[in-house]
């Protein structure tokens, strides 16, 4: 069971990936472009993780290693796509301490 959820995720990161590159073609942006590296580090993940499961025999160590550590990348990814450009000041996250 837990290998058809791996692969129906596989599956499911087309659909965004799909629209986001169309959206691109439609009006190029950088923000485009950061979401579609986070959808495609999202699908290599997934991919790894299926392989990891069906016909690698990778230790549990290295799956969560992988795991977490290309969850992180994702949120990296996404956290430029929708802060690209946003002009946000450091006054706004200066922190008085006196």
């Amino acid at each position: 069971m837990h290998v058809l959820l791996e692969l129906a995720s596989v599956l499911l990161v087309f659909l965004p990936l799909y629209a986001i590159s169309r959206a691109y073609h439609q009006s190029p942006s950088t923000r485009l472009m950061f979401a579609f590296a986070a959808f495609t580090f999202l699908e290599f993940r997934s991919l790894f993780m299926l392989l990891a499961h069906t016909t690698f025999p990778v230790s549990h160590y290295v799956e969560e290693l992988v795991d977490f550590g290309s969850d992180l990348g994702a949120m990296v990814l996404f956290a430029g796509a929708f802060l690209y450009r946003t002009r946000w000041s450091r006054a706004r996250t200066h922190a008085d301490v006196a």
